[in-house]
């Protein structure tokens, strides 16, 4: 609806220059064929003619262009999430016209007690931004994303609660669901039905995109497409919690957030830095790989994660012209001895062919900020040549990829 509203009335326009029937369903698909690409229009002798039962630019049209869309803007406003759940439990409501989907959303009785507690939520989320600390700002302008209240409270949360989204996403109980014209990818766990209607088994796909995840660690554009991927599929369990009778305004916020996270982790791969979800001893963990490219030389791989068995683990490792070298750090010394004690086995997973062997050095540091630890490895420069950078790309996420598996195997029955 808020898409529609802020075309400022481009999809109403679109479509009764069509000559289609103005519903709510015509409206949504055209904001979201807008949204994939420009459509041309031919300007001829016949532009403002009667054609498909409706007149084109027209003063007519224009004025009903103009009601149709104040409507949208109306009910957009009158709207809370309880009367669209009300008014969306109506068979037809997406064949209505923007006048008539106005009109039961005023008749929409509301839930007094449910709306103050959603208004509340947005009075609660707009003091925590107001307190917000200049790293989320920072983050947001670094990888170019919308300064709003909903971006900032997803940084915020993927600096200081890292792993929540993931968790909650990888083990949240989401049924089976039967909706409408969904896409979700692959198409193994889709099922269409006679009616038209799809069941899509999200438990099923939701298991295959995190074994992805640790499948594709040295593919990149793989590693973007899956975070994508990861998105979108977030987007579509939000879309089936909203026709959940049990479901309130409240625990959308929440799926709301998490798919935010997920939409800002597929713009930051963009920059070669991947917040993906990778199963450390069972538990499935926000792990960072970030590569930093140099204009000469090969680059570096920064690593950051945090469990709650090991704590929090930094890694830069160096790919130099004689070798690697690097540190991992631990805020536990029982950690950071753990993994000193893996120091041939890591060095054995991220040596590169023909190479001496890797040199890497372990520190205890009680307070290290993964956050800040990633900041500090700089940002990438472009390579010289393709050739140095088709080099790099295979020696960095060959790199990644080793020492994450290597990660990945820590043993939880260890006493520390």
């Amino acid at each position: 609806m808020n898409q529609v509203v802020q075309s400022d009335g481009a999809a109403v326009g679109a479509l009764i220059n069509q000559g289609a029937e103005l519903t709510m369903r015509n409206l949504f698909t055209q904001i979201r064929s807008q949204q994939h690409g420009t459509m041309d229009i031919m300007i001829d002798q016949n532009y403002g003619e009667l054609e498909s039962g409706g007149y084109r630019n027209s003063v007519i049209s224009q004025i009903e262009e103009g009601y149709q869309n104040q409507c949208l803007k109306q009910a957009l406003h009158e709207m809370s999430p309880e009367r669209m759940r009300t008014v969306t439990e109506q068979a037809d409501w997406d064949e209505m016209s923007p006048e008539q989907f106005l009109q039961q959303v005023k008749e929409a009785p509301e839930d007094l007690e449910a709306e103050e507690a959603y208004y509340q939520q947005k009075l609660d989320d707009l003091e925590a931004c107001a307190h917000t600390s200049k790293e989320v700002y920072e983050m947001l302008e670094q990888y170019e994303l919308p300064n709003t209240v909903l971006h900032a409270m997803a940084a915020s949360e993927l600096i200081y609660h890292r792993n929540d989204a993931f968790r909650k996403f990888f083990h949240m109980d989401i049924n089976r669901s039967r909706r409408q014209d969904v896409s979700v990818q692959p198409q193994d766990y889709m099922t269409k039905n006679e009616d038209g209607t799809v069941d899509v088994d999200f438990d099923a796909l939701r298991t295959q995109m995190l074994e992805r995840f640790s499948d594709d660690l040295k593919k990149p554009k793989e590693l973007a497409k899956a975070l994508a991927e990861l998105a979108e599929c977030a987007e579509k369990c939000m879309s089936t919690m909203i026709i959940e009778p049990d479901v309130s305004s409240i625990d959308l916020r929440g799926m709301k957030l998490i798919h935010t996270q997920f939409s800002m982790a597929s713009k930051m791969a963009s920059s070669e830095c991947f917040s993906m979800p990778i199963v450390v001893d069972g538990e499935v963990t926000n792990i960072t790989l970030k590569i930093v490219r140099g204009k000469q030389e090969k680059g570096l791989v920064n690593i950051t994660l945090q469990t709650d068995h090991y704590g929090k683990i930094a890694a830069e490792l160096k790919a130099k012209q004689k070798g690697i070298q690097g540190y991992v750090t631990a805020d536990s010394k029982k950690t950071c001895d753990l993994l000193q004690a893996k120091q041939d086995e890591l060095a054995q997973a991220i040596q590169q062919t023909d190479e001496e062997k890797p040199m890497l050095h372990f520190i205890t540091s009680s307070r290290l900020d993964l956050n800040d630890f990633s900041v500090k490895s700089g940002v990438s420069e472009e390579p010289e040549t393709e050739e140095l950078r088709e080099l790099q790309t295979k020696t960095l996420y060959q790199m990644a990829e080793g020492f994450i598996k290597v990660l990945s195997q820590l043993d939880k029955s260890v006493s520390l």
